[in-house]
């Protein structure tokens, strides 16, 4: 028997299969899944609420991006440029609470008292929730997640 007889004719191995193959049968699985459910029914959001979510986190990711280029490679950072994506931030912000009046507030609220609400209600949660005896590390990781949504849902009702 030759040596091409002998590779031909002997029996097949199982075929070998690593864990990215694997790992992308799994995620193209529940993609397929996913999509079926993706935007089923419609996404149910005001447009400009959305566009005010998506647009802070876009420049948060501007800002990101100058910490990111000062840490790693040591780039200065331009004070014009880090001015400009917090006026960016703040521009989304501001359309994030033109959204919250629209949405749920029409009447009740001016977009400058729903900030005032927004800044009570963050102030509330940290001092009575998260730092009742000023910021420590220790405070900030171990939160008590039910706790600060009680004191923001009573500072709500207490504001509005």
């Amino acid at each position: 028997m030759t040596t091409v007889d002998k590779l031909t004719n002997r029996p097949k191995k199982k075929k070998k299969t690593n864990r990215y193959t694997n790992y992308e049968d799994f995620v193209s699985k529940e993609i397929a899944l996913m999509l079926n459910t993706e935007c089923s029914p419609p996404i149910d959001i005001s447009p400009r609420l959305l566009h005010a979510i998506l647009g802070i986190v876009d420049e948060a990711g501007e800002l990101t991006s100058i910490a990111k280029k000062k840490i790693y490679y040591n780039k200065p950072i331009d004070l014009i440029n880090l001015l400009e994506e917090f006026g960016d931030l703040w521009w989304f912000m501001r359309l994030g609470l033109v959204a919250i009046k629209e949405l749920f507030m029409p009447v009740v609220m001016t977009e400058a008292e729903i900030l005032d609400l927004v800044c009570t209600m963050n102030e509330a949660k940290l001092s009575s929730a998260r730092y009742k005896n000023g910021y420590t590390d220790e405070a900030a990781i171990t939160r008590d997640l039910a706790q600060e949504r009680e004191v923001l849902e009573q500072t709500f009702d207490a504001n509005s």
